[in-house]
């Protein structure tokens, strides 16, 4: 009797991305009986270090953050060599953000796999159409996203009862994008200079524009509002969010009752998008490197049926897209759109600015509520990084 070659792969996933990774586990030891994947469950990223550092593995799940850490260290192999190797994959079938975000140093540390998103807009059909505003387009720029805002926003006697044209969470990298579509970044490219960058002429009418919806213009409520379903609200016309909700938080009402659309483009700007995922990598210590490239390869581009089914998030090449049959799909068409144009936040370039996200989040409330200035509070912010 043959002995089975043992990969151990130890992931964080639960919920819908565990259940894709076992399914691709099975369809994987189904076409490679020889193969037995022992798959070992962590808490979180910490746990999965843990366990890698107590009894080694084949595979590692990876968040965006610690991408470039795991290569830094020589912990996770360049899978450059792997992709430009492989008889079968193609580097100009991937979209372009599903390389570039996690490469660092021209090295490629991790495939994204299944938990991919970008941020995007959904907006009300029903409300657009009875306000006679027409439909966003990926064209559209920010005076026509702020116009449909103001048109869209109803104020009644009681908050509770008021209608808003826009919601967005208050949040740095939420609000990211749109500082970076105007050209002005939060860092330098390296992540190591925050001087002259969010304390730029750009960051700061950029952050007076977004104080500017809530205060002066009034399109989106203060923070504090309580909401628990924000798409069963019928509360905003437009809502920022990511395109989780296109896949693992997909319901079928919410695509009757909302389009989506990418973010507006500034005057002069620059149509980039910010990326969030998580990707499994091939340690440096793997005995069986060949054989986890290609139980990586079904994890990241599923081929059985059962996998592709439980696919929920981005694809990442053009082929598994096609495969899905979302491209040319109005629901997730501005999100293949955004994988072709991303660019890495802050919070990818520098763990100090990462780590100040709680602090800088409630600085941006203090804004909204008039309680701080925009330029001393981008001051501040600039000597987070120096």
């Amino acid at each position: 009797m043959t002995t089975s070659t043992e990969l151990r792969l130890i992931t964080e996933a639960n919920g819908y991305d565990l259940k894709y990774v076992q399914t691709v586990i099975q369809s994987f030891e189904v076409f490679r009986p020889d193969v037995k994947v022992v798959l070992v469950q962590a808490e979180d990223s910490y746990g999965v270090m843990e366990q890698f550092h107590h009894e080694g593995a084949d595979l590692l799940h990876i968040r965006e953050g610690g991408y470039s850490t795991q290569l830094r260290k020589g912990v996770v192999q360049d899978l450059l060599p792997y992709l430009r190797n492989d008889p079968v994959l193609k580097m100009d079938d991937f979209y372009q953000g599903a390389l570039t975000q996690p490469m660092w140093g021209g090295q490629l540390a991790v495939l994204p796999v299944v938990d991919v998103a970008v941020p995007q807009i959904f907006y009300n059909k029903k409300w657009f159409a009875e306000a006679n505003v027409p439909f966003p387009t990926n064209e559209w720029t920010e005076d026509q996203f702020l116009d449909a805002a103001v048109r869209l926003t109803r104020h009644g006697e009681n908050g509770d009862e008021s209608r808003y044209g826009f919601y967005i969470y208050p949040d740095v990298e939420f609000l990211e994008p749109f500082l970076m579509r105007r050209g002005g970044r939060h860092l330098s490219d390296d992540g190591s200079v925050g001087r002259g960058y969010t304390d730029s002429e750009i960051a700061h009418a950029t952050y007076q524009w977004i104080v500017d919806l809530y205060r002066k213009h009034r399109v989106a409520p203060p923070p504090g509002v309580q909401v628990d379903n924000i798409f069963h609200s019928k509360r905003f016309a437009m809502i920022y969010d990511f395109s989780w909700h296109n896949g693992i938080a997909y319901d079928p009402e919410l695509s009757e009752a909302y389009g989506v659309v990418g973010l507006p483009h500034a005057q002069g700007g620059r149509d980039i998008y910010t990326m969030y995922s998580t990707g499994y990598g091939i340690p440096v210590t793997s005995k069986y490197s060949e054989l986890a490239w290609e139980l990586l390869k079904e994890l990241a581009l599923p081929s059985s049926e059962e996998a592709r089914r439980a696919y929920w998030g981005v694809p990442i090449t053009r082929t598994l897209a096609k495969e899905l049959g979302r491209i040319d799909n109005p629901w997730w068409g501005p999100a293949l759109y955004a994988m072709e144009r991303i660019d890495k936040n802050a919070y990818l370039s520098n763990q100090v600015w990462n780590l100040s996200r709680q602090q800088i989040n409630r600085d941006i409330e203090r804004m909204i509520k008039g309680e701080a200035g925009v330029e001393e509070t981008l001051s501040r912010w600039a000597e987070i990084v120096s």
